[in-house]
């Protein structure tokens, strides 16, 4: 289904800003619980690389480091998915966002985003990002020091020609918004000066408890993501968003040939 023109000008200037609180019956995420602590250091990550540096990214990505690889290995590999139910504040179904790892190379992912307005829809794409993950770990301090390449297609234009920029690359939180790559590293600053917060949902049919983490360099975000050992697939996917009239939540994810499907409890 192509987006009509009033709805694609709605999710340039919202980014889809919207939903919360899902509920799929199939499938439940099995639950898990983690209370190890959480490495205060980045200094393991990059052993290869030297010292963590804020400056701003060259244009031409440099070789991935070890925290780098072992995140497209592992977290962002081509045709890994993720899908977020966008509800109003009455719970109603307003749209469905996709994000589907297309295409990665030297330590850049490139991700394309979809909606649809139904759950029987298809989903149409509207938006790409491409991110330079070993760029992005350099400010873990400071969100300011990193950019994303960020793209819209027009309506009804499907050839890549039809891609155009979108913005300055500032709007990162589109892709933080979604992800705390610091989390799936489990190399999260918790010192004292750092806020992070933490809150417990109940997940599956079987109302299991998972744990949520919003740590001080996401707080910004407002949305919490998945606390869990590095080694789990979700860890550091956000599950839940409130905004002021609408909220999101993580139903579905898949990588290859599995698929996890997402029941969080009201």
């Amino acid at each position: 289904m192509a987006l009509s023109r009033a709805a694609f000008r709605l999710i340039s200037s919202t980014l889809l800003a919207a939903s919360t609180l899902a509920f799929l019956n199939n499938n439940p995420l099995p639950a898990f619980r983690y209370n190890g602590h959480i490495a205060t250091s980045l200094s393991a990550l990059y052993e290869d690389t030297g010292s963590v540096s804020d400056s701003t990214p060259p244009v031409t990505p440099q070789t991935p480091n070890i925290a780098t690889r072992r995140l497209l290995r592992e977290r962002f590999t081509v045709g890994d998915y993720y899908v977020w139910l966008y509800q109003d504040k009455d719970g109603t179904p307003t749209s469905w966002e996709k994000y589907t790892v297309t295409e990665s190379n030297i330590g850049v992912v490139v991700i394309e985003m979809a909606t649809k307005f139904s759950e029987y829809d298809k989903y149409s794409t509207h938006h790409r990002m491409t991110v330079d993950l070993a760029h992005h770990l350099e400010s873990h301090d400071n969100r300011t020091a990193w950019r994303i390449g960020f793209e819209y297609r027009a309506p009804d234009v499907i050839d890549d020609e039809a891609w155009k920029t979108f913005g300055n690359g500032e709007n990162v939180q589109a892709f933080e918004e979604k992800f705390d790559v610091f989390s799936m590293l489990n190399a999260t600053d918790t010192s004292s000066s750092a806020k992070t917060s933490y809150r417990t949902v109940r997940v599956g049919t079987h109302e299991s408890n998972a744990t949520l983490v919003r740590t001080a360099r996401h707080e910004y975000t407002g949305a919490w993501y998945f606390f869990a050992p590095p080694e789990n697939s979700l860890s550091g996917v956000a599950v839940l968003k409130d905004f002021a009239e609408h909220s999101f939540s993580l139903i579905k994810s898949g990588t290859g040939t599995k698929e996890i499907n997402v029941r969080i409890q009201p």
